[in-house]
């Protein structure tokens, strides 16, 4: 029974992690040009060039993550029109070294 009570806790605790990390991305992301987009998982890399490109967005890269991509917009409000167009989640852009290992990660034109 003490170990259920202390995976119980654990998951709660990596949950609220979870969660604040989440929280701060977004807010993050509200005021940034530069975001890190993420999809619903299967999106097609077509349709998230579709997403990106109707929420007045420029795609950077493609992320470690299928699902994810860099995206790049001129005007303030991109996490917003992102999220409109399909995006699962926008946050703040994720560090250098994550999104594209040793930087192969980009898009062809």
């Amino acid at each position: 029974m003490r170990h259920l009570v202390a995976l119980a806790s654990g998951l709660l605790a990596l949950a609220l992690v979870g969660a604040l990390t989440a929280d701060l991305g977004r807010r993050a992301a509200a005021d940034g040009l530069r975001v890190t987009a993420i999809f619903p998982p299967g999106t097609s890399a077509e349709a998230m060039l579709k997403q990106v490109a109707m929420a007045d967005g420029r795609l950077v890269r493609a992320t470690i993550l299928p699902f994810a991509v860099e995206v790049a917009g001129d005007a303030p409000g991109i996490a917003a029109r992102l999220e409109a167009n399909g995006a699962f989640a926008v946050v703040a852009r994720l560090p250098g070294s994550m999104p594209a290992l040793g930087g192969c990660g980009y898009f062809s034109p």
